[in-house]
């Protein structure tokens, strides 16, 4: 245990301004209280509950009652909604409306932003919450309730430093989130600029926040409840909801968890760094931003959804294949007919990884020594054979596939996972270590990425 006098010169963790007490748990704006519905007709109080909640669908609902019959069951569609001091927090699309004991009551949910304070107003920090975020273990942070212990994800950019801080409580969060399932809030975190900002002009930081976020955890996460701080007093909140993945122990992580070092940290900031210079074009945003999405959407389905992932990611390859050889080298002009297996090739060539099967990968070098695949003669080819067989729809390619063992279909699966995982790290600059799905024995293993010694020419 470290003594007092160290322990007090170790940062304080960064406490969420809004976190969850147990999973799922409703998170009220105003709870039993006035507010003011307005609609193209008219204006009317309503008593109820304003709440972000996780189920049906994450998003804030509104939901009261009122005598007042100006309106009439089937009016209200889309409507405004105020406070009673004449703070506006958004719009809300009714969702159900019905008469009971001479009451009026609707339902209804935020279309999109809702918003509580006056976010236009510039800050110098920014705190927000993290459903759902798997352990990673990073800086000495400290609390009052455990002392201190490694959970700080810290990195130094340009215009804001950013602090991703798992809290002190974690394990028994995870340990309620495998109970129960849905959503827990698990981190938390700040930006700290050297400029104030207001919510709108951080538009940009909190998408590439989101989109960092994805691509380290490896399943769909976002951060929720942006609140603007200013000397210690949070002057507005953003309550608007994000694609998350309900909790699930699927998904792995490329990038390293456990027994993070500075050097760790450093390449993250490269990763980090770059993700800020793509958004500058709109272009380069859109295809970093999909790639990232289509491999949080593929890396998250379970064993038994693998012909799903397998479409995702090779769809998510032929992208890369695009924006590398075709629009960023243009290396290939005009019409150029390439089968899948030879694009791909193309692809890896390109980034200097080599085709091979991995050790362990029994099922695809017995698929491979197969006289009836006598035209399968590598990794590729089987990876796309599989995702041939499910594209294409004739009576063929459908018994071709019935026919596949689960645990080529796994095998498969990961391979072109693990393509995509090299396409993204390498596109973004990330010269450290990561986890190889195809070589791992423990959570802990890591090596260095195939091209560690090497610059990236990332950004054209």
């Amino acid at each position: 245990m470290k003594q007092n006098k160290e322990l007090s010169e170790i940062a304080e963790y960064t406490s969420p301004i809004i976190s969850t007490d147990h999973p799922n748990q409703p998170l009220y704006i105003l709870r039993e209280e006035e507010f003011l519905i307005k609609t193209e007709t008219g204006e009317i109080i309503f008593v109820g509950s304003i709440a972000f909640k996780w189920f049906p669908q994450i998003g804030v609902y509104v939901e009261g009652a009122t005598k007042d019959f100006k309106f009439l069951e089937g009016q209200i569609k889309d409507f405004k909604v105020f406070k009673t001091n004449g703070d506006f927090l958004g719009d809300a699309i009714a969702i159900q409306e019905k008469y009971i004991k001479n009451q009026y009551f609707i339902k209804g949910i935020f279309s999109f932003d809702c918003l509580s304070g006056d976010t236009t107003i510039p800050v110098n920090e920014v705190r927000f919450s993290i459903p759902n975020m798997q352990r990673f273990d990073g800086q000495n942070i400290r609390s009052e309730e455990i002392g201190w212990y490694k959970g700080r994800i810290f990195l130094k950019l340009a215009d804001y430093d950013l602090n991703i801080d798992k809290l002190p409580d974690f394990g028994e969060r995870i340990a309620a989130l495998k109970d129960v399932g849905g959503y827990h809030i698990t981190y938390s975190g700040k930006m700290t600029f050297k400029t104030p900002k207001s919510l709108q002009d951080m538009k940009k930081e909190i998408q590439v926040l989101n989109c960092f976020l994805q691509l380290l955890s490896g399943i769909q996460i976002s951060a929720l409840f942006f609140s603007g701080v200013n000397d210690r007093e949070t002057l507005w909140t953003d309550y608007r909801s994000a694609g998350i993945d309900s909790y699930h122990q699927r998904g792995s992580s490329c990038f390293p968890r456990y027994f993070l070092e500075h050097s760790d940290f450093k390449a993250m900031e490269i990763v980090y760094s770059n993700l800020i210079d793509f958004w500058r074009k709109d272009d380069y945003r859109n295809m970093i931003s999909s790639a990232v999405k289509w491999y949080s959407e593929a890396n998250s389905k379970p064993w038994y959804h693998s012909t799903t992932s397998m479409i995702i990611s090779q769809s998510a390859l032929e992208m890369f294949y695009n924006w590398y050889m075709i629009e960023k080298d243009g290396i290939l002009r005009g019409e150029v007919r390439l089968s899948a297996a030879n694009k791909i090739r193309l692809l890896l060539s390109r980034i200097g990884i080599k085709n091979e099967v991995p050790q362990k990968y029994a099922e695809i070098k017995k698929f491979l020594n197969d006289p009836k695949n006598k035209n399968e003669e590598d990794a590729i080819d089987a990876t796309v054979f599989y995702r041939n067989a499910i594209v294409h729809g004739e009576s063929e390619k459908r018994t071709k596939l019935v026919n596949l063992s689960p645990s080529f279909k796994r095998e498969a699966n990961n391979l072109s996972l693990w393509y995509l995982e090299l396409c993204l790290l390498y596109t973004l600059g990330y010269n450290g270590k990561y986890v190889n799905r195809t070589t791992i024995e423990y959570s802990s293993d890591t090596e260095k990425v195939p091209w560690a010694s090497e610059k990236n020419d990332f950004i054209g």
